[in-house]
């Protein structure tokens, strides 16, 4: 899983930020809105448009599920999922099984959202201002 592994040794270089605008720009640049399948029917890596789905937009889902639920609870539903499903053909239902348990709350659509949808989830901003202060430009409400 790139996640645990890459991600993980990028963050421990301090280079993970960088690493996920990569894997983002990666996943833009190789995966097309029209040819694109949801997470959950990804079955193997054929070409640059699957490896996006496969491995960028599944390692985002697991980032994101990191910052949603905190550091700890992540790895409670890891350790839960590992100890679940060792040995067994897993599903994302019984993932999401373990990091609701893990995080005491229910999962379902933020699940639905990332394994059932095409393309990846959308940002919008409003009421942004933008000032530079010397060589940086913030951004804030």
């Amino acid at each position: 899983m790139t996640y645990l592994s890459e991600h993980l040794l990028a963050e421990q270089r301090g280079e993970d930020a960088r690493f996920r605008r990569e894997v983002l720009c990666n996943y833009r640049n190789a995966v097309s809105g029209a040819g694109e399948q949801p997470l959950r029917e990804f079955r193997v890596r054929h070409d640059g448009a699957s490896q996006g789905v496969g491995y960028n937009k599944a390692m985002m889902l697991f980032h994101t599920l990191r910052l949603r639920l905190g550091d700890a609870a992540f790895i409670r539903a890891l350790r839960d999922f590992h100890a679940q499903q060792k040995f067994r053909i897993a599903t994302w239902e019984d993932l999401r099984h373990s990091f609701e348990r893990a995080g005491n709350r229910d999962l379902g659509p933020f699940f639905a959202q990332w394994l059932d949808r095409s393309g990846a989830p959308g940002l919008s901003l409003k009421d942004v201002s933008v000032r530079r202060a010397g060589d940086v430009w913030w951004c804030g409400g």
